[in-house]
């Protein structure tokens, strides 16, 4: 009795010589931008002003610098409150700012 060894669809030997099919490039998606970037599209998607996207900007990074460069989805109203009341006793800003 005489073996065969079994065809792929292509008439190649399905176990001889380890053949892969080709490839097709990764493409990996583009990564997500910064924050930052972020915030500033979403002001000009808004058709804010360019000094309220600075104000804006300003604001987020004296949060960040005040937690020690810890990213805001990281925290959470515990924080938001502890940088507030920094705000109000120790730098004396307004409530209104």
């Amino acid at each position: 009795m005489e073996t065969t060894t079994p065809r792929n669809l292509n008439g190649f030997h399905a176990n001889v010589g380890n053949r892969q099919p080709a490839s097709t490039p990764v493409v990996s998606p583009a990564p997500k931008p910064k924050l930052l970037d972020q915030v500033r599209q979403a002001i000009r998607t808004r058709h804010y002003s360019p000094r309220t996207e600075e104000t804006y900007v300003h604001w987020i990074k004296r949060f960040i610098f005040f937690h020690n460069k810890r990213h805001p989805a990281e925290m959470a109203e515990a924080e938001i409150a502890r940088f507030l009341s920094n705000l109000a006793t120790e730098s004396r800003v307004s409530g209104s700012t």
